[in-house]
């Protein structure tokens, strides 16, 4: 026997989500400063930061949307 799926259920506040939000903004940040630092102005969509950037952006934005808190502009 093995086990396929694993479901949980989990409660959070406005705040929990606040300050999950903030936290995924401040990685975003950080991976967006280190694929700029490591592609040198170059478009790269296969560098690593690049990939942790958008994962991070796409979560925060996830989370953002529960609390009705947008990004425009570059961080959008």
């Amino acid at each position: 026997m093995k086990v396929l799926e694993t479901t949980y259920t989990m409660e959070l506040t406005k705040d929990d989500i606040e300050l999950i939000t903030t936290a995924l903004h401040g990685q975003y940040k950080t991976e967006q400063e280190l694929y700029e630092k490591d592609t040198k102005d170059e478009y790269a969509p296969d560098n690593k930061y690049y990939i942790l950037m958008n994962k991070a952006r796409d979560l925060r934005n996830t989370f953002g949307s529960l609390i009705n808190r947008r990004y425009m502009g570059q961080d959008a």
